[in-house]
């Protein structure tokens, strides 16, 4: 939209876009790399969070109220990471 100078507002050192501001950044990294821990502790189940599961949400074949509760927290998550990005920026 031009109003931004195109580096991502949390590394400053790559060019901001949709896949690295919420898969590819390396601080959002630790964010995600938590939130899998977490996911795979409470599901009891080894959870893959690649982009395509971060940016449309996860589904595995059947909705169950398991993936219901991954897709809110991954759109929550993605959330506060924008209000965070648009608050330093």
């Amino acid at each position: 939209m031009g109003k931004s100078n195109g580096q991502c507002h949390f590394c400053k050192n790559e060019i901001e876009s949709l896949m690295h501001l919420f898969y590819r950044c390396h601080k959002i990294k630790h964010v995600l790399d938590e939130l899998k821990h977490i996911f795979n502790s409470i599901f009891e189940k080894n959870i893959v969070l690649v982009e395509e599961n971060l940016i449309i949400g996860v589904y595995e074949g059947e909705i169950t109220e398991d993936l219901l509760l991954m897709n809110l927290v991954i759109c929550i998550l993605k959330w506060v990471i924008w209000k965070t990005r648009n608050y330093i920026k």
